[in-house]
């Protein structure tokens, strides 16, 4: 063959491909309903709702499921429209980040030291797009997505739907939107009375599930107004004898009119290329960026980061002409798909312990590598799509240490017996943040439902520089840091038994080992698990014996986590830090606190851990004071700067906050004198006193007194030197018995005073 016949070989799929174009799906409205006025650093935002149309005949857009039962308009298309916001800088760098929303929400708006503010002062411009077509607008800040109902010829579709929830206390009945971050539409039954509905109980996902009797439950709600059965109600669900926290309960139901949800990540592709390339929609109204950008990431947190994984797979990064949608993706803290690509799709479910141990979306492929999965008999990966046709991206994937315990993220980077590691593509980066939950827990931390105290270390300073690494390798073409993660090969990606592990003894511990595992099941013939597409069996059926290796990251002596990217509180640690934590009594005790970790403080001193027989140093023996701490903190920070695995400026931070604790910092001591008679703590009426405070290490710091249980009251400031004194004389009006606890800087001093002044 020639050599301009192999060009012309080349380009015969790209000529066919701009031909079948003529019909392309698109973004044909933009409807800006706000634009406000420019903030101080100039941005601009901008929302409204995207109306937008896709080719059911086009063969990109075959793989949504159900898209040739969706109506279609007088051009022969299927249809849908979503909320937006763009928020648009005065002058940016080019880069456009479209932060997929999670159930709607913007988390990088609702949080705004995530990510928001280092994309403003880099010039980022953000975009957030709906894309759930079965969530109410309980917020203004939520984005949704109306999507058709897909019908049979013009008659009603029906088929399974099922699902698991639990309850946080005993309650007669439960609404299926858990919480207001997961409200959403449930698909409605198809007969609320059928007794071919099914609700199941367990309190782990190893245990057989129990029927509960037809006629002990009911679509319903009920109350102390309304006593079983309830209120019919197709959203809510009332069980006789009332809801358990200590199980997980499994409803499955035949349920009509599913909704084309696939068309979420077909929205998403023909948004961001409307924004890339068009100057204005089909009515004239003009694209707000057009012009500005020069690449675009897809950056995304959880439930988000599915989604992520999701587009990539499923070959939507390459738009109708041919063209890359984003250069850059960006999943973080996940390890799966999601389901938004069945029929009756629930993506809103997370794909957690118990809750959605068995939901679609956790199917081989598992890595970004080709994977034969020799259990199920099918071949595979992430990448395949995107290679075939040139669009590619470049993937920055990262996880926390909850995810290997919940969601199985070894199978990510290990073949699927954890064996040997996977190999990973020269575009994709894997990093694991050492010793951190998911999503980082609140301080001081508490322990909810769970044994141990959430853990609240915090991966988000790390994920903004990898961010930024991502960015400057899309740009500029500036390689990132290597991947981090533990591996089969370094021997730090191990079985979870304690040995295994190398975990250590902790007094009031409960190690048992506990992790998500994943077993080979059964969605029925109609499944397509390779693409997480198709139709649902009427239940997930698992495959005796038949399961998948779960690894998890191996542990020093502290019980801190060896391998990956490890933050400056785990290289100077003040306390154990896991991604793992167990439920409480009173709930499914033993088994996983879904997605959350554990804190487990080191005692302060050498005579506390001797009393408490813990096998880990004391803080006193690891750093002497607070001095070195606050060293110790700085060197770690420096290095991982130098690493590009923090910023500067979140450096700076972490070594303010080490300052501002109170680690190694010796409390405050309070002397109470009296110049009068005495009798031990009995003072007189007329008696003259003074009370001293000496506090060193807090100087110019606030000063309060708890007194006889009330809430502490401010009275001074610590001088220079850290002393504060208070003089008088007690007088008649001070008769009484008093128990004061003193505080300077919110720290409790020493001792706590109890007296009394009789007349």
């Amino acid at each position: 063959m020639r050599l301009e016949e192999l060009r012309g070989v080349a380009i015969l799929p790209v000529i066919a491909l701009l031909l079948a174009g003529t019909a392309e799906a698109r973004i044909v409205k933009l409807d800006i309903q706000s634009r406000s006025d420019p903030a101080p650093d100039g941005y601009v935002t901008i929302a409204g709702r995207a109306y937008g149309e896709v080719d059911p005949a086009n063969p990109l857009n075959a793989i949504v499921q159900d898209i040739s039962l969706a109506p279609r308009n007088s051009r022969g298309m299927v249809e849908y429209s979503m909320d937006f916001t763009i928020l648009k800088p005065q002058q940016g760098n080019g880069l456009l980040l479209y932060d997929v929303v999670n159930r709607g929400f913007p988390l990088s708006r609702l949080v705004p030291p995530l990510i928001e503010g280092m994309a403003r002062q880099r010039g980022y411009t953000m975009v957030w797009s709906g894309w759930e077509g079965n969530l109410p607008k309980v917020n203004p800040i939520r984005h949704t997505m109306t999507v058709p109902t897909a019908t049979q010829g013009g008659k009603e579709i029906t088929g399974w739907v099922w699902f698991s929830f639990d309850v946080s206390q005993p309650s007669p009945s439960t609404n299926f939107a858990l919480a207001p971050l997961y409200t959403f539409n449930m698909y409605e039954p198809a007969d609320l009375n059928a007794p071919d509905s099914e609700l199941t109980r367990r309190r782990g996902p190893d245990d057989t599930p129990v029927v509960v009797p037809r006629a002990d439950w009911a679509f319903a709600s009920c109350d102390a107004a309304h006593p079983f059965p309830g209120v019919s109600s197709s959203q809510n669900l009332c069980l006789k004898g009332g809801l358990n926290p200590q199980y997980a309960y499994t409803l499955r139901y035949r349920a009509k009119n599913p909704l084309v949800m696939g068309l979420g990540p077909a929205s998403i592709r023909d948004l961001v290329s409307f924004l890339r390339h068009n100057p204005s929609d089909d009515a004239g109204n003009l694209n707000p960026v057009d012009g500005t950008i020069k690449a675009s990431i897809m950056h995304g947190l959880s439930q988000s980061g599915h989604l992520v994984r999701t587009f990539l797979s499923l070959g939507f990064n390459q738009d109708e002409t041919g063209r890359t949608v984003f250069e850059g993706l960006n999943p973080v803290i996940s390890a799966s798909r999601v389901d938004s690509n069945v029929r009756f799709a629930l993506p809103i479910l997370p794909p957690a312990f118990r809750l959605a141990h068995l939901r679609p979306a956790m199917q081989s492929p598992f890595t970004w590598m080709p994977e034969y999965d020799f259990l199920a008999g099918r071949f595979g990966w992430l990448l395949e799509r995107s290679m075939q046709t040139g669009s590619f991206p470049k993937i920055m994937h990262v996880f926390s240490s909850s995810e290997y315990w919940n969601q199985r993220a070894s199978l990510t980077v290990t073949e699927m017996n954890g064996r040997y590691d996977a190999w990973i593509p020269g575009n994709v980066r894997i990093y694991h943040i050492a010793g951190t939950q998911h999503t980082p827990a609140a301080f001081p931390p508490t322990r909810g439902v769970c044994q141990q105290l959430m853990n609240p270390n915090d991966w988000t300073p790390h994920l903004r520089a990898l961010l930024v690494a991502l960015e400057q390798w899309v740009l500029q073409d500036v390689e990132p840091p290597p991947s981090e993660i533990p591996t089969v090969a370094a021997g730090n990606l191990v079985q979870s038994d304690a040995r295994s592990i190398g975990w250590p003894e902790i007094p009031g511990v409960n190690y048992t080992g506990r992790f998500n595992p994943l077993p080979l099941v059964d969605f029925g013939p109609e499944f397509d698990a390779v693409n997480v597409s198709g139709v649902l069996g009427d239940r997930a059926v698992v495959n005796p014996g038949m399961s998948y290796q779960v690894l998890v990251p191996k542990v020093d002596s502290d019980g801190n986590e060896i391998a990956g990217v490890r933050p400056a509180s785990v290289q100077v640690p003040i306390a154990t830090y896991t991604g793992w934590n167990l439920q409480a009594q009173g709930f499914a005790e033993g088994e996983l606190c879904m997605n959350t970790g554990s804190y487990i403080p080191f005692p302060n001193t050498k005579a506390e851990r001797a009393a408490a027989r813990d096998p880990r140093l004391s803080l006193e023996e690891r750093y002497r004071d607070h001095a070195a701490y606050v060293e110790a903190v700085r060197l770690a920070a420096g290095r991982l700067v130098s690493q590009r695995f923090l910023l500067p400026a979140d450096a700076n931070s972490i070594i303010a906050q080490a300052e501002a604790s109170t680690i190694l910092v010796p409390k405050p001591t309070v002397t109470l004198a009296v110049t009068g008679p005495q009798n031990g703590n009995a003072y007189k009426a007329g008696d003259s006193f003074i009370l001293t405070i000496t506090a060193p290490a807090y100087a110019n710091k606030p000063v309060s007194v708890a007194q006889n249980g009330a809430g502490p009251v401010q009275l001074g400031v610590t001088d220079a030197q850290g002393n504060w004194s208070v003089s008088g004389t007690w007088g008649a009006t001070d008769i009484g018995s008093y128990t004061q606890a003193w505080y300077v800087a919110g720290i409790a001093a020493t001792p706590t005073l109890t007296f009394s002044v009789t007349q």
